[in-house]
């Protein structure tokens, strides 16, 4: 196998049930619907203090990511893919957050 054949190849993919790409999509839109709605009902300013844990979590994925290409762990591999689907939701708070903030104190720029 040379490098051109390491291409993607539509028709493996096509082998796969269609209904995964379905599941996937509604699974994620639920998911960030369910934050963004707890993070518009919560108490004001109540999840921006998660700024700095959440951007030290995604360091650790850094880390850990990095150190997974050497060592190869299938268990490293799926505390890395949990512990970022925690941190992702956890930005989907504080972001979410961090607009409405800004909105309130008169910074109408919702896209940076």
């Amino acid at each position: 196998m040379n490098v051109f054949d390491r291409n993607i190849n539509f028709d493996a993919l096509m082998k796969f049930s269609q209904i995964i790409i379905v599941t996937a999509f509604l699974g994620t839109s639920v998911i960030f619907a369910c934050f963004t709605l707890s993070a518009l009902y919560a108490q004001r300013r109540s999840y921006l203090f998660l700024g700095g844990t959440l951007m030290s979590g995604l360091s650790i994925l850094l880390l850990l990511s990095m150190f997974n290409m050497f060592y190869g762990s299938v268990m490293l591999f799926k505390a890395h893919m949990y512990l970022g689907l925690l941190v992702m939701c956890g930005f989907v708070l504080f972001d979410t957050q961090l607009i409405i903030e800004k909105a309130e104190m008169g910074d109408k720029d919702y896209i940076w």
